[in-house]
This record gives structure tokens, sequence and C-alpha cells, in this order.
């Protein structure tokens, strides 16, 4: 019996030790043990869209205090759940009305339109722009003397260039306010196409 217990014991030494020496050699790597939330994690399954057809490609801004707000205005105002590609640059469709000032980010979004173009040609029929009020990006890349509602004005500018880029493309444009003085709200207007006019 005291043989039994004596062995049961080294055992479970050795299984420490063990682990220990692990534990110890991921750390030297700069790694660290799963959790036990990070098993489950990667044990979980997620849903995916085996024969998705997107109809829209939709510009809107990288802020993530606006995440929220812009999905629900794609998906549950728009009913494009399922049926969008997001192409997301902090001040949205900025690029497209100061290509020289944005060269990077307009380049970008060439190549992402091409592609996704390219890969559902029939199914890509409108362009959704979504700009934004009191925009950080427009503050820091694009300031004009404290312009107000550059960013409305801009959509005009990026819906003309999108027109002649890619004609036969709707394009349709939105606009959002904040509602409180907290910015914790958002309200979003559609800007009509017979707008469709720079100032």
């Amino acid at each position: 019996m005291k043989i039994k217990f004596v062995c049961a014991i080294v055992v479970v030494c050795i299984a420490m030790l063990s682990l220990f020496y692990c534990a110890e050699k991921r750390k030297a790597r700069g790694g660290t043990l799963p959790t036990g939330d990070e098993r489950k994690m990667s044990q979980k399954e997620h849903l995916t869209v085996p024969d998705v057809q997107p109809e829209v490609i939709a510009f809107y801004c990288l802020d993530p205090r606006l995440k929220d707000a812009f999905e629900e205005l794609l998906e549950d105002d728009l009913g494009l759940k399922g049926k969008y590609i997001p192409m997301l640059k902090f001040g949205g469709p900025a690029a497209f009305a100061n290509q020289s000032q944005l060269f990077t980010d307009y380049s970008d979004l060439k190549v992402q339109i091409a592609f996704a173009r390219e890969h559902w040609p029939h199914s890509i029929k409108r362009f959704v722009l979504v700009a934004h009020e009191q925009c950080g990006y427009y503050k820091k890349k694009l300031s004009q003397n404290g312009q107000v509602d550059l960013e409305k004005r801009d959509l005009f500018k990026a819906a003309l260039h999108l027109q002649k880029a890619y004609p036969g493309m709707e394009i349709e444009l939105y606009y959002g306010r904040f509602t409180n003085a907290e910015k914790t709200r958002m309200s979003f207007e559609k800007v009509e196409r017979h707008a469709l006019q720079p100032n």
C-alpha cells in the first residue's frame, strides 16, 4: 500500500515538473500557456456564408465609436445584412474627394474595388457612401480653416468621381450627425441624388 502511495506521489511530481518545464520553455519563447477560455475558443465553430452574392460596396469610417451605428444603418435600416462588402478607411469615402492628399488610401480603395467587381461581376450594383460630422481624420488630414460640414460636401465630390470612374453603378449617400452632447447617439440623413453637386 505504501509503495503504491509513493508511486502515485512520484507520478504527480513528474507531471507537475513536466508542466513547469513546458511553461518555462514557452515563456522563454515569449508565449504563454493557453487558458481555459482560449481552449474553448479554439474549439468553437463560427458561421460562414459559402455562396455570398454581395450587392453593395459600402465605404465608411473606421472610427470605433461609430462601428455599431454604421452597421445598424447598413444592416437594419437599409436591409443589407450579408449583402455588402465593407471598405473601411479613416475618413470613410474622403479619399475619393481628396485623391492627392490621401493618395495611399485612394490607391488601396481602387485595388479593393477592382478585386470585388472582378470576383462578383454580376451581383455588385451599388456603392453606399457614409460620412459623419466632426471626423477626427478630417481634422488631422484635411482641415480647411475650421470649415463646417466639409465631410458632407466631400460626399458630393466623392460620388461624382465614382460616377465617372464606374459608370452604371448606383450610388447612395448618407451623412451622420450626433444627436446628443455626449456623442453617444447618431442619426443619418440620406443625401438625395438630385443634390449631387459640390458647393
